[in-house]
């Protein structure tokens, strides 16, 4: 019976029996051979991920698609399991600026930044020494997920803090962001990081005030908001990383002590 089970989770795969591209970056563990690999230039794939609440969410992402088929074709008295593959995966991402964004009992969730392409990656463990990975590549970087209020709340009370990015352009995460301002009676910090300009420091001094100035369009009390400006002093990400500029080009909403 679990024979049957592989072999229609397979047929649902529905790789084709080819070599997969050279331009994949990840490399399987040692002794495992491919024995399905299907790309297409376009397509689309659900990601389990968790949110801000750690909760499990499902993400649509559309964009090229990769599915390979491995096989494990050494002693079966040592064959890799999920626990094993599962870090295993994630070492691999790492060196792309990559990390772990969901597990469970059957599958896991990644997201890579490389080549100037964003990767999310589902690692789903078969059994009998069969893993499948399944890809959707992107243009530019992944950013982090839109806050709803619920979740802006916990982030403060873990971090003291949110961090959003492209708020400007986001009309839903600034609807939300001024939602929980109304809400909350503390004071914030509105902090803006500017990297990659001519002057970090004065755009992004000039991207606070302007931030500011429309939260107090929308009804925010402007003795609740500070806004500060302090260009690339604060990195969260090394400056010589691939994606330094976008990953440190943010604005944070600052619990004032």
């Amino acid at each position: 019976m679990k024979n049957i089970l592989i072999l229609i989770f397979m047929l649902w795969a529905t790789p084709s029996f080819a070599a997969c591209p050279d331009e994949f970056l990840l490399t399987p563990p040692k002794q495992h051979e491919v024995i399905g690999c299907n790309v297409k230039d376009d397509g689309a794939q659900h990601f389990n991920v968790f949110d801000a609440a750690h909760q499990t969410v499902s993400l649509r992402k559309q964009g090229a698609v990769l599915n390979i088929q491995y096989k494990y074709t050494g002693d079966w008295m040592i064959t890799p399991t999920r626990i094993q593959l599962v870090p295993y995966y994630l070492d691999q991402v790492r060196k792309f600026d990559g990390k772990l964004v969901f597990e469970d009992e059957s599958r896991a969730t990644y997201k890579y930044y490389a080549d100037g392409d964003s990767h999310w990656l589902e690692l789903t463990f078969v059994g009998d020494g069969i893993h499948v990975l399944r890809q959707i590549s992107q243009d530019g970087i992944i950013l982090d997920a839109q806050y709803n209020v619920g979740q802006m709340k916990s982030r403060v009370k873990r971090y003291g803090k949110v961090v959003f990015y492209e708020l400007m352009a986001n009309q839903a995460s600034f609807d939300n962001l001024v939602e929980f301002l109304k809400v909350d009676e503390r004071r914030f910090y509105i902090v803006s990081h500017v990297y990659g300009q001519d002057d970090n420091e004065q755009d992004s001094m000039q991207q606070a005030l302007l931030l500011n100035e429309k939260l107090f369009k929308r009804g925010i009390d402007a003795d609740k908001i500070i806004a500060k400006g302090i260009g690339d002093v604060s990195p969260i990400k090394s400056p010589s990383g691939v994606n330094s500029v976008e990953k440190n080009t943010r604005i944070e909403l600052v619990l004032h002590n």
